[in-house]
């Protein structure tokens, strides 16, 4: 008998005509028994667990899995480390933890490779050319049941990236989770043994992990004249690198923590990887040492570069086998002018968005662009200068409201970049997944880049969005291009531009997306998988199309949609994607907090969006207007107050010893790092009469990331940068609508002291 048979390999069709009887052939009505070893893994059992199930559903036939002491000289398949795999000389002992190696010889096949995760990576590298495709969590794609018939295959390899992790903001995994992720091959401390564990990646911001509260002050940051202790991995501070004791007493800190793991921990589970890197502020050390380190390596990161080696040569002739991981991140980003990392320190390059500071990379094109030219310099130099390199990726822009954009172009390109580099690790910050674009594509994609860095970007959509999105692929895939051919029209980051004016969002965007959106739904029908996840991607195009409903008085490019049928089609949809995450226990634990935070912030926008009356001063109403109100800020602080718009406000938390006086207002940018305004509001300028009243802080050039808080605490902010347009000049007049009650802010009254912000107009 002979067959032709099609398989899929990396997305592929390739004809496979085999000889008669010179192949395993795997089709329905045959049995061919899954062979495990006698003292099998538990991830040799779950791999050949994966492998039974997915081969019955590819082919029809019978896989029953067998220990190899019951084999009866069938062919069969061997997974794992068994005898049948050493008589063919692959012997488990000689390969990488995750190297698999596929084989077949003659009628029997073996998937086999390297402890702990090798033999698992083999199944799933195989069937995953076999056409199967994990899309999300809860999404399979099985091709229509075929045979397949296997001969002269032999294939070896491992992931292109080393230790391989994209962070969705969460850490409640169930069993569903972890089975996606580790099918995905991602490789921390997410993976159980069951599927060949995870690697310790360690941690990040650990400075202040390695203190001691006994430690004297001169161990600790030097700014404006005073050392600041850090409280945690945020600081506040930093070490004071340079001064030597902090350094012997980190270090012996640092090998006592080797150590214990290695007493506690089987040698197969000892971390590879200690983290030793800055706290998350700026309030580095300003000392004379660390200046002049400073100003001889022409870089800060000199500094910690000195700091970082001592502790690496510290511990490398007891433990070898250990990297010490340190950030390029912020003040230490650009490289030291002659210092160079020692062979067991492991550099962790952070590629910063525009949205944090001016000047920093564009995450959204790749690297190769001219908006990453500074980026990409200062990266050639670490891997130029770096034993080990590591990468710290932000997929995601923040400090701006959902909106639609994506970067998988940028995110193909750049891991190919990172891989010809030599680097061995990647975390990616990926988080909302509920609301940013295409965030199950862009999580899948990540991890398939990251073990098949040379892969196809094309061939990966095609194996992707059929799985996903079903007979709607073409026209998901139409968008997605409209979306990437639209962000390419924009000359500068998309990070810099102000929510509410970025320039691809225009009528045509919102008209061809809900067009295509629409026509996908069509095409869909019936399907209530991908209908659902179509849905999804309508959630970032209604929330700014709500958003920017005044800037489009003719008619709103809804698709025919009022302004009320958008909200409730958005509200439906968003509620439904926060429950996959967050509440309904499916996919991950439930985080019930998480949810019922997203109701009150729709319940807070339904009221600010469907309202017929905004209710803007008289005297304001002839001028363009932004109002920012109390429904854009946290959710933490929605307060009911009777007198506020549409009842309700911002409320800062009390607490003892809280309230003072002057009230301080301010402007700070998030993005320069800059203050621009401390007002001091005296008794005599706050209104009496415990009632509503606006407060100018005058007229300002608004600029991206732009925010205005309320309270020496900080705790009730509003975003200013709604009314941020790039290259404009103009300045704008803030109004803060407030109410203080109680003393000390008002003379006499018997209210206990509060502070209440409902909105802040922005006036052109």
């Amino acid at each position: 008998m002979s067959y032709k048979i099609l398989t899929v390999v990396l997305g592929v069709l390739v004809p496979c005509i085999p000889l008669p009887g010179s192949a395993l052939v795997l089709e329905e009505g045959k049995t061919v028994p899954v062979v495990q070893p006698v003292q099998a893994t538990p991830a040799e059992k779950t791999a050949c667990q994966e492998l039974s199930e997915y081969l019955h559903k590819l082919t029809g036939g019978s896989y029953p899995i067998i220990r190899e002491d019951e084999i009866n000289g069938m062919p069969a398949i061997f997974v794992g480390n068994t005898d049948f795999a050493r008589g063919q000389g692959i012997d488990q002992q000689s390969l990488n933890r995750e190297e698999w190696v596929m084989r077949n010889t003659g009628k029997n096949l073996i998937l086999a490779g390297g402890y702990p995760r090798g033999a698992y990576y083999s199944v799933i590298e195989f069937l995953e050319r076999q056409g199967v495709v994990w899309p999300d969590e809860l999404t399979e794609h099985v091709p229509p049941k075929r045979p397949i018939v296997i001969e002269n295959l032999s294939v070896q390899g491992e992931p292109g990236i080393a230790f391989r992790r994209i962070t969705l903001g969460m850490s409640t995994f169930n069993e569903t989770s972890r089975r996606f992720m580790a099918r995905c091959r991602r490789n921390d401390l997410v993976i159980t043994e069951d599927y060949g564990f995870g690697e310790d990646m360690s941690g990040c911001h650990t400075f202040h992990d390695y203190t001691s509260p006994d430690w004297p002050d001169e161990y600790f940051s030097l700014n404006d004249g005073k050392r600041t202790r850090s409280r945690d991995g945020g600081g506040p501070g930093q070490l004071c690198m340079s001064n030597p004791e902090m350094q012997k007493a980190v270090l012996a800190k640092l090998k006592a923590k080797i150590a214990a793991d290695r007493e506690r921990l089987p040698a197969e589970r000892w971390p590879r990887i200690y983290d030793v890197s800055q706290n998350d502020n700026e309030a580095y050390c300003t000392c004379s040492n660390c200046l002049a380190i400073m100003k001889r390596e022409e870089a800060y990161s000199g500094v910690l570069l000195e700091f970082i080696n001592f502790l690496a040569n510290g511990v490398a002739q007891e433990y070898p086998d250990v990297l010490i991981q340190t950030f390029a991140y912020c003040h230490t980003l650009q490289p030291p002018k002659n210092l160079r990392p020692v062979k067991n320190v492991l550099m962790r390059v952070c590629r910063m968005g525009g949205e944090f500071s001016v000047g920093t990379a564009d995450t959204m094109t790749p690297i190769s662009g001219k908006n990453n030219r500074t980026y990409a310099k200062i990266l050639a130099r670490w891997a130029e200068i770096s034993h080990h390199l590591a990468i710290w990726e932000y997929w995601i822009i923040y400090y701006k409201d959902s909106f639609p954009y994506v970067n998988v172009k940028a995110m193909a390109e750049d891991i190919k970049t990172y891989s010809d580099y030599k680097v061995n690790n990647i975390l990616a910050e990926c988080e909302s997944p509920e609301c940013t674009s295409f965030s199950a594509f862009k999580q899948w994609l990540g991890y398939q880049m990251m073990v098949h860095p040379n892969a196809s970007l094309n061939e990966l959509k095609n194996r992707f969005f059929p799985a996903y999105y079903g007979k709607a692929a073409p026209q998901m895939l139409s968008y997605m291009h409209y979306m990437e051919k639209r962000m390419d029209e924009m000359e500068k980051p998309l990070a810099h531009a102000g929510t509410l004016a970025i320039p691809y969002l225009d009528r045509e965007f919102f008209e061809t997306a809900n067009s295509l959106l629409t026509e996908a739904e069509k095409a869909a029908k019936g399907d209530e998988n991908a209908l659902s996840h179509i849905a999804y991607e309508r959630i970032p195009v209604d929330a700014i199309l709500l958003a920017m409903r005044a800037k489009f008085v003719e008619a709103l490019p809804s698709g025919g949609l009022t302004v009320e049928q958008l909200f409730r089609r958005y509200s439906k949809n968003l509620l439904a994607h926060v429950a996959y995450y967050f509440n309904d226990g499916k996919a991950y634990n439930p985080k019930p907090g998480v949810y019922a935070k997203c109701q009150a912030v729709l319940a807070a926008k339904e009221q600010a969006y469907l309202s017929d009356d905004l209710q803007i001063p008289a005297e304001y109403r002839d001028r363009v207007v932004f109002d920012v109100n109390w429904s854009f800020g946290n959710p933490d602080r929605f307060a009911e107050v009777p007198d506020a718009l549409f009842g309700k406000a911002l409320k800062l938390p009390r607490a003892d010893n809280y309230h003072r006086l002057p009230l301080d207002v301010g402007i700070y940018n998030n993005t320069t790092k800059k203050s621009e305004l401390l007002k001091n509001f005296s008794k005599e300028e706050l209104a009496q009469d415990e009632k509503f009243h606006y407060y100018s802080l005058g007229r300002h050039k608004i600029t991206q990331g732009m925010m205005c808080w309320i309270h020496w605490s900080w705790q009730v902010s509003l975003k200013l940068d709604y009314a941020y347009t790039p290259d404009s000049e103009e300045k704008h007049e803030v109004l803060v609508s407030m109410k203080v009650t109680g003393e000390p802010y008002v003379t006499g009254s018997k209210s206990k002291p509060d502070i209440f912000v409902d909105r802040i107009l922005i006036l052109k």
